[in-house]
């Protein structure tokens, strides 16, 4: 049997009440779209209920292989990057992003001001280092045109390269790393864990 939102409103509006059944309409409508076009973008939906009924629905692949599933788990982040920016409507800022580990920063600061990116990866959007555990520093320099999400280059100089931000991995991904050492540690920390655990949840694609 196929069904619409209509065939749902009233359901949903005994759960609350105090929305009017066209707001309900409007926000199921909403919802239903972005999850129909995370899904045709080829983007995992994850769908978390922890407060009241510890529901958890999943959209994508599942496996058995570890390894698999990391690999899988690691693109799927990247790509909830950019699904979302594609939903924000986010314009380009004119900008290429560079990860870096600790040596290879080093080399760089180094460096005049003409700074010289041998064999790395130009991101166009900076969110994406924050799935990468390698990337200790974010660098940045100007593009003349929009090349796509990301593409490799051999070697690239610019006068105009700017040291963005460092970046850690654990902050962002406190869901998974943090629960086995902030709980055992201060209220702090476990505050810390809560609040990465929120951030991963959130708008999960």
């Amino acid at each position: 049997m196929i069904k619409t939102v209509e065939n749902y409103l009233d359901d949903v509006q005994k759960q609350f009440p105090y929305l009017p059944k066209d707001d309900i309409k409007t926000i199921l409508e909403f919802g239903l779209s972005r999850y129909l076009k995370a899904n045709r973008l080829h983007g995992d939906v994850l769908l978390r209920n922890q407060l009241e009924d510890n529901m958890l629905i999943h959209c994508g692949r599942l496996g058995y292989d570890a390894l698999a599933n990391w690999f899988r788990w690691h693109t799927k982040w990247r790509m909830k990057e950019r699904i979302l920016s594609r939903f924000r409507e986010e314009k380009w800022d004119g900008y290429y992003y560079i990860g870096l580990d600790d040596e290879r920063n080093e080399i760089i600061k180094k460096q005049g001001k003409k700074k010289t990116f041998t064999n790395v990866y130009l991101v166009k959007i900076q969110k994406e280092f924050r799935h990468e555990k390698w990337c200790k520093h974010i660098w940045r320099i100007p593009w003349p045109i929009d090349c796509g999400w990301k593409f490799f280059v051999d070697k690239v100089s610019s006068d105009k390269a700017e040291y963005v931000e460092s970046n850690n991995y654990e902050d962002y991904h406190q869901c998974f790393l943090g629960r086995f050492n902030n709980r055992l540690t201060s209220t702090n920390n476990e505050e810390q864990s809560v609040d990465g655990c929120a951030e991963c949840n959130t708008e999960n694609v």
